[in-house]
């Protein structure tokens, strides 16, 4: 039937919700995107990223499309159940719950050595990256434990700082751009290898259902929060490689290549290309707050989606504490104690995870919904059954290409 606004939408509540998508987008890519992309050079990682970004905002809406044929506070679980065969079901469970899992990993990696490097710096320590990586888990990890009106508002004021600390970043590297480094290109066989860790860059489709009855199930302002939120993170990934980039060496001493074989953090290799104190300061503070941000969504996503799963309502301080650990738990063993957590966790997640979940899922979904089912149509994503395909062969081609990777 068609969805009635009980109560209007107001502007706050869209930004909010835009700032949730981009925070959750503008995370582990920050710092992992420039060593993966650094063989294509600048401008054929732009393009990338380009296709990416549309596909990803394609998707999202088909999400959206499919939550709202559902019963409000449905999940990606309800919807499996009532969209997909039982295979599938287990295929979209499994993979929604290795995506999340591998995203929470690779942040908690990617945030512990930041934070790790930047306390050395300051205190003149010798934290180790496992004190770091179970500091950073232990902080925002007690953040999740609170309501989530806390966590939004916490959640806003770290995309605030990130975009601050992104503002003075950009103003102090205005005059450290060196043309020949941008300028650099390759355009062979290693292009398509981008594709997976730009899917988990813009890796957000998952979280349409927890903003779907925040905004009141409204299409209308959903889609503006969808739409605005993958633009916000298309422009600020963009002037961050044109930084990283136009900056860093890509071979010798902290260079991009020595930064992806012994998986140094782009902002030490910025810091020490640079010799900047300014531009150092202003990127470690970007690049944490971006995967603070991030983490924070991708668990809330996952929280909703056990919660969902499980059919079990959270009632009590006992029950947050039980999913709390089988969230973080795992996980923190997991970025601790495999010391390439960070890069390898994002290039499966988006070469097999989001080729599975973002691409081939919802269009599975979609079709099953539009054309099989006859579901209503109160709101729908333009293109038809050519739009689908596309979308379908574009996934499939993803994950084949990561796979034969993993494989040979």
């Amino acid at each position: 039937m068609e969805y009635s606004l009980s109560t209007p939408v107001s502007s706050t509540r869209i930004l909010n919700a835009s700032m949730l998508i981009a925070g959750t987008c503008i995370g582990g890519g920050m710092l992992a995107l420039p060593i993966s992309s650094s063989p294509i050079g600048f401008f054929p990682a732009i393009l990338v990223m380009l296709v990416c970004s549309i596909f990803m905002t394609l998707t999202g809406l088909l999400y959206l499309e499919a939550t709202l044929w559902m019963k409000k506070n449905s999940h990606l679980d309800t919807l499996s159940i009532e969209l997909l065969s039982k295979s599938w079901r287990v295929i979209c469970t499994v993979t929604y719950i290795f995506v999340c899992y591998a995203s929470i990993v690779a942040y908690m990696s990617g945030g512990g050595k930041q934070l790790t490097f930047v306390i050395n710096e300051v205190f003149k320590t010798s934290l180790e990256s496992w004190q770091g990586i179970f500091l950073f888990s232990s902080i925002f990890g007690t953040v999740f434990l609170l309501n989530k009106f806390i966590i939004e508002k916490v959640n806003t004021i770290l995309f605030v700082s990130m975009i601050l600390s992104y503002v003075m970043l950009i103003a102090y590297s205005g005059n450290t751009l060196e043309t020949n480094l941008i300028l650099r290109q390759n355009w062979n066989g290693h292009l398509f290898y981008a594709f997976p860790l730009m899917l988990t860059t813009f890796s957000f489709p998952g979280i349409v259902p927890t903003i779907s009855p925040y905004l009141n199930s409204d299409p209308k302002s959903i889609r503006l929060a969808i739409v605005s939120g993958t633009t916000i993170t298309f422009i600020v990934y963009f002037i961050w490689l044109l930084i990283i980039f136009g900056s860093i060496p890509h071979s010798g001493p902290f260079g991009l290549i020595e930064a992806f074989t012994k998986d140094i953090p782009i902002t030490e290799c910025l810091h020490y290309a640079l010799n900047n104190p300014h531009i150092s300061a202003a990127a470690q503070f970007f690049a944490f707050f971006a995967i603070a941000t991030s983490f924070l969504g991708i668990s809330l996503s996952l929280f909703d989606f056990l919660t969902d799963s499980l059919k079990h309502r959270v009632k009590n301080n006992w029950d947050q504490l039980f999913f709390y650990s089988i969230i973080f738990g795992p996980c923190l063993i997991f970025s601790i104690y495999f010391e390439r957590a960070f890069i390898s966790a994002l290039e499966i997640s988006g070469g097999v995870g989001d080729a599975i979940l973002s691409g081939i899922i919802p269009v599975i979904m979609i079709w099953q919904g539009r054309y099989i089912q006859k579901r209503q149509r109160n709101y729908q994503v333009w293109g038809g059954k050519p739009l689908l395909i596309i979308l379908l062969v574009f996934s499939c081609s993803i994950l084949s290409c990561e796979l034969i990777r993993r494989i040979f």
